[in-house]
């Protein structure tokens, strides 16, 4: 009990210390001229002006959709005029949206890049997330324009994702390599590379996992795994606006798992439980307190009662209604789970998986004196495929309507059941 005590304070502790160090990185943010992130992305609002709020690179396959709704939201936030350091840092303000369509961000932003519209025109404020994105964003839009920073992102997804398979193939060979490359294919490397809001979490799950295989020795010591877990999920929200942050979490316990066969498969099943268990709790944790302490900080510092609106947003996308502006209907949990596969089952992905399932079980039949499961291993592989359903069953309202990226918290599942297909005891 004591050790679990203390345990639990070094984790408070480490969120504390987290929630100041991201407060004074936003402001620093902040604290940055604007004058020449705005020229920069006049230079490339165009972009958005041709390809509107929500462009398909491939025709019409969902998980090939582009956010530009969100991108834009994130690009004005950057550019906006800061007054007051404090306001502009926990309020977090933008140009009004001049209509209520569907294109209204992008429309407002091509709108202010026109110079049709006045910096100091109304503003909006979306203080419900930290916007941490802005920490990298801004400095680098004072650098470079948009088309540029599309670039640049495509090439350090590229050599993070060399590195990830390279580091894989080392460590457990060609099978699990395919398989690892097959996630990446499901969560949609061009897509993460053009999308600057999908491409947060895409290299959380890439750094995570190049730390676990490089550090899973230094992670064993002591409670640094239930450390790492808990700082996986304070990172994923400070710089995401809720994507899919879970496959952050489920693929770097897969990775986990891997690199640990030997306890995951042969320890008492209650043990293996409460190890998972303890991972899961400190990454709800981090993830959790970190978002809650934006809420407390912008209530404190700017007298909005941030945490208030927070709540009842959060209420809503835990709900299974839609409001009159995303449709105005009920809908079920089994809508959720329908809406989500039928995003990942667009496009040639199906066809694919489909054939790695036939790969597998021909594996299975030519090792079928070598086939073996334990207690300890299935419990572990049905947590860890279990993982994405839990999320959909909370979030029910914003899985139903981002859809078109949610459905990438289905790489936990597919990882899950590769890995227990290609499983070896060592």
């Amino acid at each position: 009990m004591k050790k679990i005590f203390i345990t639990f304070r070094n984790m408070t502790g480490i969120l504390a210390a987290s929630i100041c160090i991201g407060a004074i990185l936003i402001l620093a943010a902040y604290a940055l001229p604007t004058a020449r992130i705005y020229h920069n992305v006049d230079r490339s609002s165009r972009i958005y002006e041709l390809e509107g709020h929500a462009p398909f690179w491939a025709g019409g396959v969902i998980h090939t959709r582009i956010d530009n709704f969100t991108d834009s939201i994130m690009l004005m936030k950057a550019a906006y005029p800061v007054e007051n350091l404090i306001q502009s840092a926990f309020l977090n303000p933008s140009w009004k949206f001049i209509d209520d369509t569907p294109d209204a961000p992008v429309n407002t932003l091509v709108d202010v890049m026109k110079n049709e519209r006045q910096a100091d025109s109304e503003s909006w404020y979306y203080p419900l997330y930290w916007h941490g994105y802005l920490v990298v964003l801004k400095p680098l839009l004072m650098i470079s324009p948009v088309h540029d920073l599309r670039v640049l992102n495509f090439y350090v997804q590229f050599f993070l994702t060399l590195t990830v398979l390279f580091l894989f193939y080392q460590r457990f060979g060609r099978n699990l390599t395919l398989a690892f490359a097959l996630i990446l294919l499901t969560l949609n490397p061009i897509t993460a590379a053009i999308d600057f809001q999908n491409s947060d979490v895409f290299c959380i799950i890439l750094l995570s996992t190049i730390f676990i295989l490089r550090r899973n020795e230094m992670l064993l010591r002591g409670e640094n795994y239930l450390y790492f877990f808990l700082l996986l999920g304070i990172v994923t929200v400070y710089v995401d606006f809720l994507t899919y942050p879970f496959a952050a979490f489920g693929i770097s316990l897969c990775v986990c798992v891997l690199m640990n066969k030997k306890f995951f498969c042969d320890a008492e099943p209650k043990k293996v439980f409460a190890k998972l268990s303890s991972y899961l709790f400190a990454w709800g944790f981090g993830y959790g307190g970190m978002w809650a302490g934006k809420w407390i900080l912008a209530t404190i510092f700017t007298g909005e009662n941030v945490i208030l609106s927070a709540l009842g947003k959060a209420i809503y996308r835990t709900s299974t209604t839609l409001s009159a502006a995303e449709g105005g209907m009920t809908f079920t949990y089994f809508d959720v789970l329908a809406r989500n596969f039928s995003a990942l089952m667009r496009g040639p992905l199906p066809v694919i998986l489909a054939l790695l399932l036939i790969y597998l079980l021909y594996l299975l039949i030519r090792r079928k004196k070598k086939i073996f499961v334990t207690k300890s291993m299935a419990l572990t592989f049905s947590f860890i495929i279990l993982l994405p359903f839990i999320w959909y069953a909370v979030l029910k309202n914003h899985s139903y309507v981002h859809d078109y990226m949610t459905y990438r918290n289905l790489a936990v599942t597919i990882f899950g059941t590769l890995i227990f297909f290609t499983w070896k005891r060592e």
